[in-house]
């Protein structure tokens, strides 16, 4: 067909090189990043820290998530129900399919 952009070979390469993970939002991250879940596609190799990178559009949500370049003590990232900290932190590498949980530190006595 003359015009198609792309034919099924070329859609099945892109679909190899991007993954699909989904964001659960707890708490106070729900109003600050709109929602309690969302589904976002991205390149495959894209680890936790790039993620978050990509969700923080304004300061307020940077300032929530980041101490400078370091997650925030009070911030846990979870994937697929484990601790990114028991895994490689922000350098935590993602697989199709993957949940990412993001909720603050709660406190209690």
């Amino acid at each position: 067909m003359k015009g198609r952009k792309n034919s099924r070979s070329e859609d099945e390469a892109n679909d190899s090189v991007r993954m699909k993970i989904r964001i659960k939002f707890f708490a106070f991250f729900r109003e600050l990043f709109q929602g309690k879940e969302r589904d976002i596609e991205l390149k495959k190799g894209t680890t936790v820290g790039g993620l978050l990178t990509l969700l923080c559009h304004s300061e307020e949500q940077r300032k929530e998530i980041f101490d400078d370049n370091a997650l925030k003590s009070t911030v846990v990232v979870m994937r697929n129900g484990t601790h990114v900290h028991s895994l490689k932190g922000l350098k935590t590498d993602m697989n199709d399919g993957d949940t990412i949980a993001l909720f603050p530190l709660i406190g209690g006595g």
